[in-house]
């Protein structure tokens, strides 16, 4: 399985996979975890350009700012 993405404890994982048919003896190379993406408060530290308020010149785009998928992450030019 790939992508998987829990809060649930690593003990609590196995136990529920385990009630899968078929993995009932599986060993688990890793489990999952919780992904977090780091972003920037857009609307207080970045003007209508995307540059930053404190700092103008300097630019920033894409998942950073707070948005999603391919074409919303395209830098503003």
């Amino acid at each position: 399985m790939v992508g998987f993405q829990t809060k649930l404890k690593y003990g609590e994982q196995t136990h529920i996979f385990r009630m899968i048919p078929g993995l009932e003896n599986a060993e688990f190379a890793r489990l999952g975890g919780l992904h977090r993406n780091t972003y920037l408060n857009s609307p207080t530290l970045l003007d209508g350009t995307l540059q930053l308020k404190s700092r103008p010149g300097l630019r920033f785009a894409g998942q950073i700012t707070g948005c999603e998928g391919y074409v919303e992450s395209a830098p503003w030019v």
